[in-house]
């Protein structure tokens, strides 16, 4: 996933079959979640399996992200839950509560936490990849609603080469065709992409600040770069350097990777072993 909708161009509610969009992220970033922490609430028509569904896709979205899901307590801004036998999400934050439907049917969507993670994505301010400006070059896109829209520069922000793999782009079953020549699989729905990984924390911001308490140095802080790739012995300098005051980093290695690091930022105050 490596394109956003920049500006409010395309601000007429739409519902067709998978996604609704509506005024979606503007390039000042009013459209995105303060501090990537989006309040939620479960509609009561959600059973608790499918619950468990919708919270296995938010942990796999912020275990490489600074996104940050949490019970709605009197939040003005939130996300609303609901099963309406369909999956369909806004784009970006709209403001005051927004709908986003997810569902549990094996026939059409065979990977329901793959499909909920496309919803969240949605929400969080995502467009569909296949939607950017130099998709002709990649694809072939034989439907005309706004599902599948070629976007011009000016109304995207595009990151990295075109993302084949992306949660975000449909598959050929779903109209979508590679061009003649082409060898690649779309449409699929397991993982976030690394391309939608890199997007994600581009466009919420990989560096905050965390803030601590500690005997002696009342409302200290370090910087913490949370979902940000570096090398081993830079971030062990970064550590070093950091706990003349005892505060310590958390530390995640993803799965895939022997050398690399990230680091995972706590909203809450910082990680102590």
């Amino acid at each position: 996933m490596n394109s956003i909708l920049r500006n409010d161009k395309y601000c007429t509610i739409l519902e067709e079959e998978e996604d609704m969009f509506s005024d979606v992220c503007t390039n000042d970033g009013k459209k995105l979640w303060e501090y990537g922490i989006v309040p939620y609430v479960f509609n009561d028509n959600v059973s608790d399996e499918l619950k468990k569904l919708v919270m296995e896709a938010m942990k796999r979205i912020t275990r490489v992200s600074v996104i940050k899901f949490v019970k709605r307590m009197n939040q003005r801004d939130y996300i609303k839950i609901s099963d309406k036998g369909k999956f369909s999400s806004y784009v970006g934050r709209i403001g005051g509560k927004q709908n986003l439907h997810v569902t549990k049917d094996e026939i059409r969507w065979p990977n329901t936490v793959g499909s909920v993670m496309h919803e969240l994505m949605h929400a969080l301010g995502f467009y569909h990849e296949h939607c950017r400006p130099d998709r002709n070059e990649y694809v072939h896109v034989g439907r005309t609603s706004r599902n599948y829209e070629r976007f011009k520069e000016s109304d995207v922000l595009c990151y990295g080469p075109y993302d084949f793999e992306s949660i975000m782009h449909y598959s050929e079953k779903q109209g979508v065709m590679l061009i003649p020549g082409v060898n690649a699989r779309i449409g699929q729905r397991e993982r976030l992409s690394d391309g939608d990984i890199n997007a994600l924390n581009n466009i919420y911001p990989a560096k905050y600040y965390c803030y601590i308490n500690t005997s002696g140095y009342p409302n200290s802080y370090m910087l913490n770069y949370v979902g940000r790739l570096r090398k081993r012995r830079s971030i062990q300098r970064l550590i070093r350097r950091s706990q003349t005051q005892n505060l310590y980093y958390r530390l995640k290695l993803p799965r895939q990777e022997t050398n690399p690091l990230f680091l995972s930022q706590l909203f809450n105050g910082c990680s102590f072993p």
